[in-house]
């Protein structure tokens, strides 16, 4: 039997979604063709592939060790597409990205916007999801690369570039009493706030496991401060509007007053780097995976894109930090 790329894609879909009719869809192909491949390939083999369990497809022993040779038939297979792409295209090629959801939004109609003006032969296409899935459909081949927060869980597999590092801001609405403390430094472009002054201060907070979570928590514990939530969101994008509006105090990396206007109704300060465990976002590759030139144009983009930005504030913000100054 000869084993098609189409086949192997087959499989690997059909792991993924547990289920013939999604993995069909997900393929734009019908059930039926998925079917025949599957049958045509274990009277090959002369096994079983898959069990049904629980209204789910669920691979056998045979057919996790066949969907490894699978995988590594895809990704071979795209490494070696993208190579001669390079060679065809010196300005071109298609780079699959993926991205968190909190970060895509803001950042992948920019590079995007950019890709079109620059290198209008580059094709991008976007894929959002968790690190941890993004991680998982780095590995198996579905995605070139992916931009996320530099908390990896298994860096060994990867080659990691570092695209950007900056600061976390501390959200205090207008009417909080804080506001009196804040403190003007030369050369930064936001005032500072001794975050020690928050203490038992209401805050909104994100899920616990997520990154902002993790990184809030450290500025908590460095300053030795122990917060009173009022709130907790998975979106960042929310807990800046919650704080906006009066409900208590917020943490989140600086991008978001970056790459989009923050709403009126809050203050944004910088803090101390003794408290401050800085956030950083990486670009992921494979590392056995051959890194096309369209790839590199990517990441120069990105680099690029962050080196020239600058944090944003509504012109109410603005007016009243300045007098802080």
């Amino acid at each position: 039997m000869n084993l098609s790329i189409k086949d192997a894609e087959y499989i690997l879909a059909i792991i993924a979604e547990g289920n013939l009719t999604k993995a069909a869809q997900s393929l734009y192909v019908s059930q039926p063709s998925l079917s025949v491949t599957v049958q045509k390939i274990e009277r090959h083999l002369g096994v079983k592939l898959f069990t049904r369990e629980n209204n789910r497809l669920k691979p056998t022993y045979e057919g996790r060790r066949f969907a490894e040779a699978c995988s590594n038939i895809v990704k071979t297979y795209r490494d070696v597409e993208a190579e001669f792409e390079d060679m065809r295209r010196s300005n071109g090629g298609k780079v699959t990205i993926g991205m968190p959801f909190n970060l895509i939004c803001y950042v992948f109609p920019l590079i995007y916007q950019i890709c079109q003006e620059k290198y209008p032969d580059l094709q991008l296409i976007p894929v959002e999801g968790t690190t941890r899935e993004l991680e998982s459909f780095l590995m198996d081949g579905t995605l070139d690369m992916v931009l996320i927060p530099y908390f990896v869980k298994n860096p060994e597999n990867f080659s990691i570039s570092t695209v950007f590092k900056e600061p976390l801001i501390l959200s205090v609405p207008e009417e909080n009493p804080l506001n009196a403390y804040a403190e003007a430094r030369e050369g930064a472009a936001l005032p500072y706030l001794d975050i020690r002054l928050a203490n038992r201060q209401p805050f909104i907070l994100n899920a616990p496991g997520q990154h902002v979570r993790q990184a809030t928590e450290t500025v908590f514990r460095r300053a030795g401060i122990t917060p009173m939530t009022v709130f907790i969101t998975k979106n960042v994008s929310t807990k800046i509007a919650m704080s906006a509006v009066g409900l208590g105090l917020a943490i989140f990396p600086e991008h978001y007053l970056t790459f989009s206007l923050p709403p009126k109704g809050a203050n944004y300060y910088y803090i101390d780097s003794a408290f401050d465990p800085g956030w950083e976002v990486a670009v992921l590759y494979r590392k056995s995976a051959y890194f096309s030139s369209a790839c590199r144009q990517c990441v120069e983009i990105l680099t690029q894109l962050f080196q020239n930005a600058s944090p944003r504030l509504p012109d109410s913000a603005v007016n009243k930090q300045g007098d802080k100054q």
